[in-house]
């Protein structure tokens, strides 16, 4: 999470910086946000498959007695 958020602060003062140009652009923001939407539905694939490896395999029961 701390590099996620280091890469948005610099892309954020990038950002910043670019719009404050003479010819300012919106590309390098929608580049940004179509990585971060690939990188969420990367992780929610990831942790949909881990919850169900994780529910389908057979562990045994322990008793606490």
């Amino acid at each position: 999470m701390l590099l996620a958020g280091s890469v948005s602060i610099i892309a954020g003062l990038a950002y910043i910086i670019l719009s404050a140009g003479a010819d300012p652009r919106l590309m390098p923001l929608v580049l940004y946000t179509a990585t971060g939407g690939v990188e969420f539905v990367l992780q929610a694939w990831l942790l949909a498959r881990r919850r169900h490896s994780l529910a389908t395999a057979s562990h045994p029961v322990l008793s606490a007695s």
